[in-house]
């Protein structure tokens, strides 16, 4: 069962990463930036690793998120 589990969330890290990098809409590329960190945090449970998920999740996730969203919203943006 865990390799079943592990399988599934390195699948959903591809799909979240490639989003990420593909979107042109920046705030969806943050959101997907986000669940990357959320699924990379049940990755680090999984592991056995809770410290790396908490800073994970508590650090990337979240923190980095809210700066990328502010940035966001506090530039002009142009459109091609």
């Amino acid at each position: 069962m865990p390799q079943i589990l592990n399988i599934i969330l390195l699948v959903l890290l591809i799909i979240t990463a490639l989003a990420a990098c593909l979107l042109r809409n920046l705030l969806a590329a943050v959101i997907m930036l986000a669940a990357f960190s959320l699924i990379m945090g049940v990755m680090w449970v999984v592991l056995r690793a809770p410290d790396l998920a908490l800073a994970e999740v508590a650090a990337i996730g979240v923190v980095s998120t809210i700066f990328f969203v502010v940035t966001i919203f506090k530039t002009e943006r142009k459109e091609e």
